[in-house]
Formats: C-alpha cells, sequence, structure tokens
C-alpha cells in the first residue's frame, strides 16, 4: 500500500469545504486507491494553528479531525512507521 506524506495544506483544504482548494483535494484523495497518509506532529501543530482563530465550530472540527487521525490505526507519524 502507497504511503502518502498529508502536509498542512493537505489538512486545511480537506477540512473547510469553503476552502478554494477542497474540492480538488477531495478528488485527488478519492483518485488515490489504497494509500496510508503519514504527516508529523509539526504539520498537525500548524493545521490547529491555522484555525486557532477560526469561528469556534472550526476550530471544534480542526481539533476533532486531529485527534482522530492521531488515533487511527493506520495513522503514521513517520513513512517506516506506517501499518501495512
Amino acid at each position: 500500500m502507497r504511503r502518502l506524506f498529508a502536509d498542512t495544506f493537505y489538512w486545511v483544504a480537506l477540512l473547510n469545504r469553503r476552502d478554494r482548494w477542497n474540492r480538488r483535494v477531495v478528488e485527488v484523495t478519492a483518485s488515490l486507491g489504497a494509500h496510508h497518509l503519514f504527516t508529523t506532529d509539526a504539520v498537525f501543530d500548524e493545521f490547529l494553528a491555522y484555525y486557532s482563530s477560526a469561528p469556534t465550530h472550526l476550530r471544534q472540527r480542526a481539533q476533532a479531525a486531529a485527534d482522530i487521525a492521531v488515533r487511527s490505526s493506520c495513522f503514521c507519524r513517520q513513512a517506516d512507521a506506517c501499518c501495512d
């Protein structure tokens, strides 16, 4: 299974349907087939910082998304640590 790095841009655009890149990120994600995403704690720091001054509902969605991703059994922080 392919391992793909998800940078801050990906998470920001994916979370907010009003983001100008949301549709493209969703389309690309759907076209990837089987894959595991990996990222770094620094990316989630940037992601949460980006939404820190957003309206309450977006801040809550960002926190929930980060919590779910980090707890996912197939979520990786390093490419060599991804599940198979």
